[in-house]
């Protein structure tokens, strides 16, 4: 901390981003770390919370600590620990037992030199996500929830585990969604993104299983996960006069969220400490830090920008290196010699990527991005030199950064949706044949309806009795397989995410050749929403929106610049349930032509399985569980987007 402690004292010149220079003082802002080595560096003992000082959970005593997700305990400092090492030099056993200190360890920030204000390691430690919210799920809840099970179900844990296994076997695709195609209870070693994985779909695969407790637990957990997850937050902390805030901002939520999970896990009339399975006034440093999270937010920002998880992608070229060594005594030697040849590439491409911007800026070009103004520029057209030049940079662009541009993601609207590939083989068709062809008794009546609808300049999507059909006895169409959809990521203004929904006769599902079925997916639709409509509002749940699946997406030549889609509607309850904050929807007989406009998103369906332990079959051959259930529950935890739109 020397040199960084040094700099902050003396300062030095800096070329700031609007091309000004300034005299600049760091400061030691945060450290990530995982908690072990977060007491490594603040020099704590084991099982001691490393922003504050509550007292250890000690199950012969656990007086100390009932309650204490509702008390603010000191928080610690280095003057305190500084002060505390030296009237306890004499003692250390008093030390390490009553105020959790390890003698004989210098703290991080205090050598070699006395501490600055706010840059010590106790303001500088991060709260570390990955190994706290996402992974105790996995080591903690998981672990609670199999326990409850057999306690109320009576069932064995083998038992348990298989229906749990099938249930993840049957539950529909969904982009970016990893498939437990054996389930979860063969899988020896997890990853993050295994863990992600499972979180996301874990709450309405029990569902059913479990008592109004072991539901409402993994909801309230699972809220404290993706609020802890955003990347932009509110905070309202004006109240009415019984205190209570006008509206709750983001924090309040997270807030809690995070005292509703200890009020479930620590309440003696259920199940968790009723049976026995969590001991009253007990807390793990792990979990307790989730109390912190909301203070951290406001003093240095968003939580995932300070998580080991963004640092755990470096140890990748560390182990693709290893892996390719010989194991053995040689191995270091030879890691070295990799990752000293990746620093190299870098700081080469770097040097080019500074030449070629040079190169890129003495262009007479217009606004906009390099590639556009280049490329698009008259002036340049048919300039394969400056092409080379664009190409090259953005290739470079794509390997330093790691990763594989999306061409046209960019300047994409936020309501694009488009069809992509290609046509359907034997297509286009003419309307009447198309739908003995698809087998999709109604298309013809839904699609000419629709027509209708248009041709009136009728703005919604409700049916008239009696449609006027003048000018549309000829329709031919044109049948698609995917669309693509793009949409705003949470707490963003220019970050866009995108996902593919498909409708095809043939789909291998689990990625295996000899299951393969029709594939058919959900979406969310936009109710009655006109898209020129500036007054329209989001009011952020169900009441605006609508479920269908996607029977057929298809475009017609007599309106070649609108898209369409042959679906199925969902009936939807008007309020989600109580324990697990979803709402449910069940299979409707209605069908419709809806334009592409107004789909909003995809969205991920989970079947309402059999209660009972055992009782979820495997699927028929050739049918998906879309086909064979009827009804489902929306997984608002499929994605932040989806939870911070539907609850």
């Amino acid at each position: 901390m020397a040199p960084i402690f040094a700099a902050a004292e003396d300062g030095f010149n800096v070329l700031c981003g609007d091309g000004q220079r300034r005299h600049c003082f760091p400061r030691f802002a945060q450290y990530i770390a995982d908690y072990e080595e977060q007491r490594d560096l603040a020099g704590i003992t084991s099982l001691r919370c490393t922003k504050c000082k509550i007292p250890p959970y000690l199950k012969r005593n656990p007086t100390p600590t009932v309650h204490h997700w509702r008390r603010r305990f000191p928080p610690r400092t280095m003057e305190d620990a500084m002060n505390l090492r030296g009237l306890h030099e004499d003692d250390p056993n008093r030390l390490r037992r009553e105020f959790g200190y390890l003698p004989g360890v210098v703290p991080f920030s205090d050598a070699p030199r006395e501490p600055q204000p706010g840059c010590t390691v106790f303001d500088a430690l991060a709260p570390d996500t990955l190994h706290q919210v996402t992974k105790n799920f996995f080591d903690r809840l998981m672990q609670w929830v199999k326990q409850a099970l057999e306690k109320e179900v009576g069932a064995s844990r083998a038992k348990i585990q298989a229906e749990i296994d099938q249930r993840l076997k049957q539950l529909p695709p969904f982009p970016g969604l990893r498939h437990f195609s054996n389930g979860i209870s063969h899988v020896d070693r997890w990853t993050g993104q295994e863990y992600k994985n499972l979180l996301r779909v874990y709450l309405g695969v029990i569902r059913g299983l479990g008592s109004a407790d072991v539901i409402s637990l993994v909801k309230v957990y699972l809220d404290v996960h993706r609020l802890s997850m955003y990347k932009s937050h509110t905070d309202n902390r004006d109240c009415r006069p019984d205190g209570r805030p006008e509206v709750a901002g983001t924090l309040q939520l997270l807030e809690a969220a995070v005292e509703d999970l200890w009020e479930n896990l620590m309440d003696p009339q259920k199940v968790w400490i009723r049976e026995g399975i969590v001991q009253p006034g007990w807390w793990t440093p792990k979990l307790h830090l989730m109390q912190h999270y909301s203070d951290e937010v406001r003093r240095k920002g968003t939580l995932p920008q300070c998580s080991t998880e963004n640092t755990e992608a470096f140890h990748r070229p560390v182990k693709q290196a290893y892996n390719s060594s010989n194991r053995g005594s040689s191995s270091t030697a030879y890691i070295t010699r990799t990752d000293s040849i990746n620093v190299s590439l870098r700081r080469f491409l770097d040097e080019i990527l500074g030449d070629m911007k040079t190169l890129l800026s003495q262009l007479p070009l217009g606004g906009g991005t390099l590639s556009d103004s280049v490329l698009t520029s008259s002036e340049h057209e048919g300039d394969q030199a400056t092409e080379l030049l664009v190409t090259l940079y953005e290739r470079i662009m794509q390997i330093r950064h790691g990763r594989e541009s999306e061409p046209g993601l960019v300047h994409l609207n936020i309501e694009s949706r488009r069809l992509t590939g290609p046509c359907k083989t034997g297509y286009p068709k003419e309307l009447r044949d198309a739908e003995k062809d698809l087998e999709l008794p109604g298309l013809r009546r839904a699609t000419l309806d629709m027509l209708a609808l248009i041709h009136n300049n009728i703005t919604t999507n409700r049916r008239r009795a009696e449609p006027e059909l003048d000018g549309l006895h000829h329709v031919e169409i044109n049948v698609y397989e995917q669309m693509k959809i793009v949409y705003k990521k949470q707490g963003t203004t220019d970050d866009f995410d995108e996902h593919t929904v498909r409708c095809t006769d043939r789909w291998a599902y689990q990625q295996n050749s000899k299951k393969v079925a029709p594939r058919k997916d959900t979406v969310l639709v936009l109710n009655q929403h006109d898209p020129n409509d500036e007054d329209w509002e989001d009011e952020g749940t169900m009441a605006n929106r609508k479920v269908a699946r996607i029977h057929c997406l298809f475009g017609l030549n007599v309106y070649p610049d609108r898209k369409f889609a042959y679906v199925q509607w969902f009936t939807c309850s008007n309020i989600p349930e109580v324990h697990s904050g979803m709402f449910v929807v069940s299979k409707s007989q209605r069908y419709e032509v809806i334009q592409l406009n107004c789909i909003e998103r995809g969205i991920h369906l989970i079947p309402q399985f059999p209660r009972n332990i055992g009782a979820t079959k495997r699927l028929p051959a050739g049918q998906t569980a879309l086909d064979y259930y009827n009804t489902f529950v929306i997984n608002n935890h499929i994605d932040l987007e989806l939870f911070n739109s539907i609850f």
